[in-house]
């Protein structure tokens, strides 16, 4: 069974359920002032197989929009990579 199948009706996950994702994985923080704590997005990728991690050092947790050229470069590298 896929992890996309598992996920809970509330849309979370706990760190122990990490560890079934399946699929390939790009986990975004922004480097400065983001909601999730670096050290808490190394954890998440970490706790991921085939997953790979990418900080935006000079953005926040929104940096899909206040740095969107960098976040979607990256992600069209990852998708096209998959």
């Amino acid at each position: 069974m896929s992890f996309v199948k598992k996920i809970r009706e509330d849309g979370f996950i706990t760190k122990e359920e990490l560890n079934t994702i399946n699929i390939p994985t790009l986990v975004c923080n922004g480097g400065i002032k983001d909601l999730v704590p670096r050290d808490e997005a190394e954890y998440i990728s970490n706790s991921i197989k085939n997953s790979k991690l990418f900080i935006l050092e000079k953005s926040g947790h929104c940096n899909y929009i206040f740095n969107s050229k960098d976040f979607y470069n990256k992600l069209n590298v990852f998708l096209r990579e998959e």
